[in-house]
């Protein structure tokens, strides 16, 4: 999900749940991995159908962008039973087959490119989301916590955990071969840019910040490809987190 998914939870579900006081959110990645997929254009976000669509398992009817007889309560109350029936499945990739052929087609690169995109209107867009984001809870009286986004990418990174990354592709490169992706370093260089302006919004607005940018190692004790952490990472972080968020809650 991108940070426009997080724009419409965290201003549907604040509404439908008022008891909710805190918000944690660790954005940034799959922002800045979309808008290298388009390399040198740029293509502006609109929150629309697909935007919901991809925000919650069960389309929601507060979905603004349902035409008129899937509001109705007829129409609700046959959706909600399919549900009844329907197993909704949240594992991504049980078996880890995803994993192997994204991690092949980052190996058979047709041009690896070491050129960072012109990030300016992008970074301005999303600049502006996560302020909209902020206004949401303000507006809910919600305490919102920020998380910068580590990733296990450095210069010079040696092949095998080169190897274990898949992100970075122009196009549809998760289920074509043969695209153009961009070098790690470009990677690396990128990310940071979307968290330092995660800094700069937080540090404006005062918003609390767990930054764990350069705080895990970038290893395999930590995670299983780009960004992703395995269980002993989780558990790192789970635990960074909390002890950051505990002195909030005093």
């Amino acid at each position: 999900m991108t940070i426009y998914e997080h724009i419409v939870q965290t201003e549907e579900l604040l509404k439908q749940y008022p008891d909710i006081d805190l918000v944690i959110m660790l954005i940034g990645i799959n922002d800045f991995q979309k808008r290298l997929t388009l390399k040198d254009k740029h293509k502006p976000t609109e929150i629309d159908q697909k935007t919901y669509s991809r925000a919650f398992d069960r389309m929601p009817d507060f979905n603004p962008h349902l035409p008129f007889y899937k509001k109705t309560e007829l129409w609700s109350s046959l959706s909600k039973l399919k549900y009844l029936f329907i197993e909704v499945k949240h594992e991504q990739d049980t078996e880890g087959k995803n994993l192997s052929v994204w991690r092949e087609n980052r190996r058979s690169a047709s041009k690896i490119l070491n050129e960072l995109p012109d990030l300016t209107v992008a970074l301005d867009e999303y600049e502006k989301a996560l302020r909209r984001i902020i206004n949401i809870t303000k507006q809910h009286n919600v305490r919102l916590v920020f998380i910068t986004q580590p990733v296990i990418w450095y210069k010079d990174m040696p092949k095998e955990l080169e190897d274990l990354c898949w992100f970075g592709g122009v196009g549809n490169y998760q289920n074509e071969k043969g695209k153009e992706y961009f070098s790690i370093e470009v990677l690396e260089k990128g990310m940071r840019l979307y968290n330092a302006r995660l800094r700069k919004i937080c540090k404006e607005k005062n918003i609390f910040l767990v930054d764990l940018e350069d705080k895990l190692p970038k290893d395999t004790t930590v995670y299983y490809d780009d960004c992703h952490y395995n269980e002993n990472g989780s558990r790192i972080v789970a635990e960074l987190i909390s002890a950051e968020v505990e002195k909030i809650l005093k």
